[in-house]
């Protein structure tokens, strides 16, 4: 579980699914997950309070949430 005292990410590390937890269940208003190298491969513009990263290869990975123009950044291990 990543959280800070606004948003909570889970479960981390993970397999297939990444739920997240905005405050006062704000609206999610996009996610976009990357390489390290800074590619993207994930990028959702819909409010949304679960991704599914199945189809991603084993390894470590950014990812940014925006949500009431605030901006989460985090890493999650895909297993």
């Amino acid at each position: 579980i990543f959280k800070t005292k606004s948003f909570t990410m889970y479960p981390n590390p993970t397999t297939s699914i990444i739920n997240f937890e905005s405050p006062n269940n704000s609206k999610i208003e996009k996610v976009v997950i990357s390489e390290l190298t800074g590619k993207t491969l994930i990028k959702l513009t819909e409010n949304t309070k679960r991704i599914d990263i199945q189809n991603l290869s084993k390894g470590l990975y950014l990812i940014e949430v925006y949500f009431d123009n605030e901006k989460f950044i985090g890493k999650f291990l895909k297993e």
